[in-house]
């Protein structure tokens, strides 16, 4: 008998039929890897917003970070109080023999819902010092704040008259420069005074736990 040719099989795929299946497996995979990179840039874009938002909270209430009220001798008047530094004074003050109340808020802004570094809290003469860092403040910056002058020729809401004068002490030494420059020290113990005549200075204070 003549030979025959076997069979045919089964069709084979062509060439181009197997580029495109490797081509539409290759653009699945881009295209999941460009999900994914969607996806991580998202999340990244979240975070960055997070800490921003965690950045603005935390700067917003700390304490220095912006004035409420205006700057007075570089000393700021904030919504909340600093303790990072935190002393406390005592003055007593006395006009011909008089004693003069220190008032109570002296440094608290209730026009701005601000406090400054330099305050009173009541009519004690317990002078607060509460400032983000370390520094020395003087019997004039606390002036400054109070809105308040002493020097040759006033002495807070008059002037000086003939044959009278302001004296200032420390403990009980007398200061011998302008009572502005005057460090406020922990538990110094200021008495400032317009006479004759005149009154021992104050050298004692019971200040309160904690002050």
């Amino acid at each position: 008998m003549p030979n025959r040719p076997p069979p045919a099989g089964p069709e084979r795929p062509t060439g181009r039929r197997e580029e495109r299946g490797v081509m539409g497996r290759q653009r699945r995979e881009a295209e999941a890897r460009r999900k994914r990179l969607r996806g991580w840039l998202l999340w990244a874009a979240a975070g960055l917003v997070l800490l921003g938002l965690i950045a603005v909270a935390v700067l917003g209430n700390r304490p220095g970070s912006a004035s409420a009220g205006p700057v007075i001798d570089g000393i700021e008047c904030n919504t909340s109080e600093s303790l990072i530094y935190h002393i406390h004074g005592h003055i007593s003050i006395y006009d011909q023999g008089r004693p003069v109340t220190v008032p109570q808020g002296i440094g608290i802004d209730k026009a701005h819902g601000c406090i400054y570094w330099l305050h009173t809290h009541d009519t004690r003469g317990v002078l607060h010092i509460e400032s983000p860092s370390e520094k020395h403040y003087t019997l004039g910056n606390l002036l400054d704040i109070w809105g308040q002058r002493v020097d040759s020729s006033t002495f807070l809401a008059h002037e000086i008259a003939p044959g009278h004068s302001v004296r200032a002490y420390v403990g009980k030494d007398r200061h011998s420069g302008s009572p502005s420059t005057i460090l406020l020290t922990p538990h110094t113990l200021i008495t400032l005074e317009y006479g004759p005549p005149w009154v021992a200075p104050d050298t004692a204070y019971a200040f309160q736990p904690g002050e």
